[in-house]
């Protein structure tokens, strides 16, 4: 049980450094990357992007759908991170944490591909609605948390096999 404990270990840490990592990546052609951690959408230190000089109050309006996606991803990664750390003591909670975090994931997918749907519907050029798709990523922090889920769901398997081992 004391390796059940370690990978729990290393999901609380997986997870943990997921927040530093961009989960989101933005590429402006001749400008350069703009990376968004999840720490930084908390936080809000989103500011204008590279080179933008837009006033508050002008410019992108996120819709109603994104915002509400990104509060429930969010609130999607608490849950899993507040599991993730009571698998360290029951490791039976395991299969909810890694639930969480695979639901983390897919909702992030969900929320990218909001944004992508809002900023080309935001322009009339079809050639900036074609180029959209290419300009937005998923960064590194993302999948983290992915695997955080798969190692969560491993968790959980490998208990149970264990303790009917045991018997």
């Amino acid at each position: 049980m004391k390796f059940l404990r370690l990978l729990g270990i290393v999901n609380v840490l997986i997870l943990v450094s997921s927040l530093f990592l961009p989960w989101i990546v933005l590429r402006a052609p001749f400008i350069g990357e703009y990376r968004v951690s999840m720490v930084d959408m908390m936080l809000n230190r989103i500011r204008g992007y590279p080179g933008d000089d837009v006033k508050d109050g002008e410019g992108f309006k996120p819709s109603p759908l994104l915002s509400t996606s990104l509060i429930v991803t969010i609130l999607l990664l608490i849950g899993s991170f507040l599991t993730s750390l009571l698998t360290l003591w029951r490791w039976k909670t395991s299969i909810f944490a890694g639930i969480l975090q695979i639901s983390t994931y897919i909702m992030w997918n969900i929320s990218v591909e909001i944004l992508k749907n809002d900023l080309a519907s935001s322009t009339n050029e079809t050639f900036i609605k074609n180029l959209i798709g290419d300009l937005i990523d998923l960064g590194l922090g993302v999948y983290l948390v992915l695997i955080g889920g798969i190692i969560g769901l491993a968790i959980y398997f490998l208990g149970r096999y264990m303790l009917k081992d045991r018997q």
